[in-house]
């Protein structure tokens, strides 16, 4: 796993290479990942991959005139 999480896009928290602490799997039949901030608890919806579900939370919307 070497794709980085960016910081919270919501509270700018920091988050951490390790992604242990931002990563949960939430799935009981099947594997269920999301992304969470530790410092505002915003997430991303359930992925079927870590991969997905850190591609989720990296994608950012451009504002107009960026």
């Amino acid at each position: 796993m070497s794709k980085r999480i960016k910081d919270c896009p919501f509270c700018g928290w920091v988050m951490d290479d390790e992604y242990e602490n931002q990563i949960a799997d939430i799935g009981i039949d099947s594997p269920k990942f999301i992304i969470v901030c530790p410092d505002c608890v915003a997430s991303t919806t359930e992925e079927t991959t870590i991969e997905k579900a850190i591609a989720k939370w990296n994608m950012r919307v451009e504002k107009e005139g960026e």
